[in-house]
């Protein structure tokens, strides 16, 4: 839902060069697991950094054993974030994603396209904390 006060751009599907075949990216694709682990800390979240925003694992913020946080999930207006990529460190205590915006709609107008914010997040462990 978008924030009151907050103008967006309005845009049809005419100020976009290949309008007659766009396709709308709008939906996530699947998510593989990651884990990050320092000393007694682990956390096991998806590619896009999120912990539980996909089915089928046991994702979470982990401390000797248990589990402090099972949802953490960022939104952009409500959707989820388009992967372009992640890398794991090779130690496996970091890893930064780099997310961008889905074409967004506010009453069946395109009002923000795709690939117009660019989002990166770096998750690491550090003396039992994640950041």
């Amino acid at each position: 839902m978008p924030s009151e006060g907050v103008a967006l751009p309005k845009l049809s599907l005419d100020t976009i060069p290949e309008a007659t075949f766009y396709i709308p990216a709008t939906g996530p694709a699947t998510r593989p697991r990651r884990a990050l682990k320092h000393d007694n800390t682990f956390v096991v979240l998806d590619s896009h950094g999120d912990i539980g925003a996909s089915a089928g694992g046991t994702d979470g913020l982990f401390h000797c054993d248990t589990r402090f946080l099972s949802h953490f999930e960022l939104l952009l207006n409500g959707m989820q974030p388009l992967l372009l990529g992640s890398n794991l460190r090779d130690d496996n205590t970091l890893l930064t994603v780099d997310l961008t915006n889905p074409d967004m709609y506010f009453d069946d107008r395109l009002v923000l396209p795709k690939d117009t914010l660019h989002v990166v997040r770096t998750i690491f462990l550090w003396r039992d904390t994640a950041y």
